[in-house]
């Protein structure tokens, strides 16, 4: 082989090893919206269009309302008499999803057609202080293995141990200054992995069984066992699976393109906070590429902080610094709008009861006899008796509740 041959070779090597360290560059956002129709703002769908988005359904944050054909306007309360009111008003599904395409975000400007966005939901009704929209970040993983894992153990439990200690900071950080939604939700679709956190499913004994114990996971011997006890993603049958809903989400691990996402954030229409908390989820992502198994492990000194037990004001402060110093946030601009955040911020109201999980009645079940070994320790009759039915609202409890669209009393 000749040497320029050779050299080129390398160089190749050399340009793949450097772009999977940087793949955290790469994400995708996901914005639900509550309270409009994008299809029927020309100004909306024409911006959506030319960013490569997409509009999607979302049960979690539709409402069967009902609008005046002449100015399109949302009629709140109780289902109106269309077959009186047909000449005027006609039935529709307000809310939904606006998703990304890929973004490279190493160039800062990717954010600036996002404030024009903002700026046209808000000026159309969209309002940004809701319990049922929030902001998703997936960022880009590059698989190690061409095995079905794709990831060595190494990678999943630094993972693992940066989402168990930061997982009240982000909580914090997440409610943007506002009451975190899921107080009025039972976080049901971001659930904590922390203490009681992780919901209630049915086993394939038809008993029943926390999803996952964070502790287990942690003790995982390989990345095969890990997916099984992180929920028994492995076996997964369909995309609807209870694991997806815990405010970090390793379902995404093992798709076609692997990425985790981050489902923590309430709605937020301000640009500076959405390219912070952007920033602050790639630097996640790439403290664990950037970092050893060990110096992770000596940097949460085995610590999991989750949001039943955050810190107390004696060490808010500290935690903070230790968030920034342990994710390498180096820029001013991010460090500066997470202390904002930070400070007008608090952890939310929540309360480490067990529940089921939304899914318990509608989909498999998990952990079958072969899995079964290394499943969380399933309840006993005593406990199953009191686990609660988790509080939440979507589409289908709205067309119940004969409601247009989501309650006043619940919106703030």
């Amino acid at each position: 082989m000749s040497y320029l041959i050779s050299w080129a070779i390398v160089k190749i090597e050399f340009k793949i090893l450097m772009s999977s360290k940087e793949c955290w560059h790469n994400i995708g956002i996901e914005f639900e919206y509550t309270d409009i129709i994008p299809s029927t703002i020309p100004d909306i769908s024409n911006l959506v269009d030319n960013m490569g988005m997409m509009i999607t359904h979302d049960a979690s944050v539709e409402s069967p309302s009902e609008f005046f054909i002449l100015d399109n306007k949302p009629i709140s309360g109780r289902t109106l008499n269309c077959v009186l009111n047909r000449a005027i008003i006609k039935k529709a599904t307000i809310g939904g999803e606006l998703v990304s395409s890929i973004l490279n975000t190493k160039d800062p400007n990717w954010i600036i057609p996002w404030d024009k966005l903002f700026g046209l939901l808000k000026q159309n009704g969209e309002r940004e202080n809701s319990n049922r929209g929030s902001i998703h970040i997936h960022v880009d993983m590059i698989r190690e293995h061409e095995n079905e894992n794709r990831f060595t153990i190494g990678m999943l439990r630094r993972l693992w141990m940066l989402a168990g200690f930061f997982e009240a900071a982000f909580f914090k950080i997440g409610a943007f200054g506002r009451p975190h939604r899921g107080s009025k939700m039972d976080y049901i679709y971001y659930r904590p992995i922390v203490s009681s956190g992780p919901p209630i499913i049915r086993d394939g004994n038809m008993g029943y069984r926390p999803l996952l114990n964070y502790d287990d996971v942690m003790d995982s011997k390989n990345s095969l066992e890990f997916f099984i006890k992180c929920g028994d993603i492995y076996n997964a049958e369909g995309r609807y699976h209870p694991c997806r809903y815990m405010w970090i989400n390793f379902f995404n691990m093992r798709a076609d393109r692997p990425h985790l996402e981050f489902r923590v954030f309430n709605k937020t229409m301000r640009w500076d906070y959405l390219y912070t908390v952007v920033e602050l989820c790639k630097a996640f992502v790439s403290t664990a590429y950037n970092r050893t198994t060990e110096e992770i492990r000596d940097l949460v000194n085995q610590r999991a902080i989750g949001i039943a037990n955050p810190p107390t004001d004696k060490f808010d402060f500290l935690y903070f610094t230790d968030l920034i110093e342990f994710l390498q946030i180096t820029d001013k601009f991010v460090i500066s709008k997470l202390e904002q955040i930070w400070s007008e911020s608090n952890y939310p109201e929540y309360v480490d009861d067990k529940i089921y999980s939304h899914l318990v009645e509608r989909t498999r079940c998990f952990y079958t006899p072969e899995t079964m070994e290394i499943a969380p320790e399933a309840l006993n009759a005593d406990e199953v008796i009191k686990v609660r039915t988790p509080q939440y609202i979507d589409i289908h409890t709205l067309q119940r509740m004969n409601e247009t669209i989501f309650p006043e009393a619940l919106r703030a």
